[in-house]
């Protein structure tokens, strides 16, 4: 019968659908920046263009020339100061700023190493917000080199790199820690495209159910039918996706979790009647 021919193709699809799960969250994040370097650039070592983050809880704009992602490192930084730190002016500018996790000695945040602004950094003391260190100088810092700066912050390298494949093979987890994050500004965007992460999988899976009748109950029609068929299902299918990420992703017509559980809503019911019409046909 069609439903015994259609069982053992629904398996193999949700070993697919699984495979793709694991690539996409395990696999493809360990190679994110050869991936999104261009071919035969050592994708350690290159530039990337950086997208400028600011961070609302201690007022500064971490911006630069570029991001090295190998070394978890800005080239020529320059951090815009918005909040109040005596004697640091508006800006901090340096050769090199290298993003350091946190440890006993100090917490998470960027090295700025050679800083050329403000000229006399070493005779500055170290400068806090709202109880916070923020600005560590090797004026009452001892384990700080003359010539650094510790910009303490919880925008990390990740954040600061251009929309490409970098962004595009970020794992659920850091996703999830981007927007959990209350320095950084999350759109609306991403928060739908976390949303999506999370339903993909059934979606994919729907539209197994959707297109595997049109091969099994075929009867008589001919190629060039089913063709047309398969291509109107597939347009039908990506049409609602697309439109309720974009009408998501705008922020103003639908929220993040209801622009990703539309396309579920409205194809994984009709999924479901198109794999019942195989079992009694």
């Amino acid at each position: 019968s069609h439903g015994r021919l259609v069982r053992p193709m629904l398996i193999a699809a949700l070993g697919l659908v699984l495979f793709g799960i694991i690539n996409r969250e395990l696999v493809l994040p360990q190679f994110r920046d050869r991936l999104g370097a261009k071919p035969a650039v050592n994708a350690a070592d290159s530039l990337r263009p950086i997208q400028p983050c600011y961070d609302r809880q201690i007022g500064i704009l971490v911006e630069g020339k570029g991001v090295i992602a190998g070394r978890s490192e800005i080239s020529n930084p320059a951090f815009r100061l918005f909040a109040d730190y005596p004697g640091f002016g508006h800006q901090l500018v340096a050769k090199t700023a290298r993003w350091m996790e946190e440890t006993a000695q100090h917490p998470a945040g960027f090295l700025l190493d050679q800083v050329q602004v403000p000229a006399a950094i070493d005779q500055l003391p170290s400068q806090s917000l709202s109880d916070m260190a923020v600005l560590l100088t090797a004026a009452d810092t001892a384990w700080l080199q003359p010539g650094q700066c510790f910009v303490v912050t919880s925008v990390d390298i990740g954040l600061l790199l251009a929309n490409g494949a970098g962004k595009k093979y970020t794992p659920l987890p850091d996703l999830v820690r981007r927007i959990r994050n209350p320095s950084v500004h999350t759109s609306s965007s991403i928060q739908v495209d976390l949303h999506v992460r999370l339903l993909s999988p059934l979606l994919d899976y729907t539209l197994v159910l959707l297109g595997l009748p049109l091969a099994v109950m075929r009867a008589d029609k001919n190629l060039f039918t089913l063709v047309g068929q398969a291509t109107i299902l597939v347009l039908f299918f990506f049409g609602i996706k697309s439109l309720a990420i974009a009408l998501g992703s705008n922020g103003y017509y639908l929220n993040p979790a209801m622009a990703a559980w539309i396309p579920v809503l409205i194809l994984t019911p009709l999924g479901y009647v198109r794999y019942r019409e195989t079992q009694h046909v």
